[in-house]
């Protein structure tokens, strides 16, 4: 009789327990979302389009609305595996 070696352990979480931070940069506002990787929204922030037409401006407030949705996640113990930002104009 063989014997067998149990499968190594995986400490990997499953895809279904995985989130992403998704930006969406429009015109008259920006909003970035926790979702999980099935698409179930869990934390959303929104807010409008900065009125300073400059790139920094636009920039810092990407980050900051990024930032709000990671504290978001880390207080509620979520891993977060990347990030996304869609803008719909020429960038």
């Amino acid at each position: 009789m063989r014997s067998r070696r149990a499968a190594p352990h995986n400490n990997t979480k499953p895809a279904s327990e995985s989130y992403a931070i998704g930006v969406d940069v429009g015109g008259t506002k920006i909003a970035s979302a926790l979702m999980s990787l099935k698409g179930k929204i869990v934390f959303r922030v929104e807010e409008p389009t900065t009125k300073e037409n400059t790139i920094g401006a636009v920039l810092s407030q990407i980050a900051k609305l990024i930032k709000k949705v990671m504290n978001q996640s880390r207080a509620s113990g979520l891993k977060i595996k990347g990030i996304g930002i869609a803008c719909a104009t020429l960038v």
